[in-house]
């Protein structure tokens, strides 16, 4: 039980200053267990923010995308094309930082 809560710990503090940017030190501080502990559960910062980024996903996206999807469903059947467009809007903004996530940092613009 103290891993579930230490990982929605870890997910909060992702989320507040970034995963990136937040290190090992900074989990432990924010969590109380121990560096070892981290590493013998995890194996690294990257696993960590795997497990993290699971999570997030089982417990705070997943609900509300199931959600929206049933009741889209529910109330106009999945085919009123406003719903359709409305709905493709707001995927738009996670399917970008989905691709961006998947693209290796060092293969990123940093700008113009």
């Amino acid at each position: 039980m103290r891993l579930c809560r230490s990982l929605d710990q870890v997910v909060r503090l992702f989320w507040q200053r970034e995963a990136e940017v937040t290190g090992i030190a900074g989990v432990v501080q924010a969590t109380g267990v121990s560096r070892s502990s981290l590493y013998a559960t995890f194996g690294g910062k990257a696993q960590l923010q795997a497990a993290a980024l699971d999570r997030y996903l089982e417990r705070q996206s997943r609900p509300v995308l199931d959600a929206l999807v049933t009741n889209t469903h529910a109330t106009a059947s999945g085919d009123a094309p406003q719903i359709r467009e409305i709905l493709d809007r707001h995927h738009d903004a996670p399917r970008a930082a989905m691709r961006a996530a998947r693209t290796p940092a060092s293969s990123r613009r940093a700008g113009p």
